[in-house]
């Protein structure tokens, strides 16, 4: 029964491993552009992500595999463009880290907050996995 539990867990970890190497191989091909507008949907979302945030909290093991990997796609990023502002490059890491941590822990989010930290990339053409409200009994992606 152990045995059978640890490899639900190993199973559940590679899958949202996948999900991030699929989200951040998105991520590291946009454009300032993008970005201004992501960092336009924090702002307008702003109110309560202090209290989604305690929700995203990681294993020391899992968040240091996170932050490795958005650390490789922010640095490509920062040496790559050309950022109009400081304050932007400076918000890069954020919105991708708690975007990324959202969608690892979107089991103890709720839609709407779940949206709050990866809409803005959903609108930049970002393909993020679908809240688990979104799939279906049947494992479908859409609406239940």
């Amino acid at each position: 029964m152990f045995t059978l539990c640890l490899r639900r867990v190993a199973l559940i970890r590679d899958l949202r491993r996948g999900e991030i190497t699929d989200f951040l191989s998105q991520v590291v091909n946009m454009t300032v552009a993008d970005f201004e507008s992501i960092e336009e949907f924090f702002l307008a979302h702003y109110d309560g992500l202090e209290k989604i945030m305690v929700k995203l909290k990681m294993g020391a093991a899992d968040y240091s595999w996170l932050r490795k990997r958005v650390n490789d796609v922010v640095r490509v990023l920062l040496t790559e463009l050309e950022w109009p502002s400081l304050s932007l490059e400076v918000m890069l890491d954020p919105h991708t880290i708690s975007a990324a941590q959202a969608i690892w822990r979107r089991d103890r989010l709720s839609m709407d907050e779940y949206e709050a930290l990866v809409g803005g990339f959903r609108q930049m053409g970002v393909v993020v996995p679908p809240h688990l409200s979104e799939i279906g009994s049947d494992g479908s992606a859409g609406a239940v």
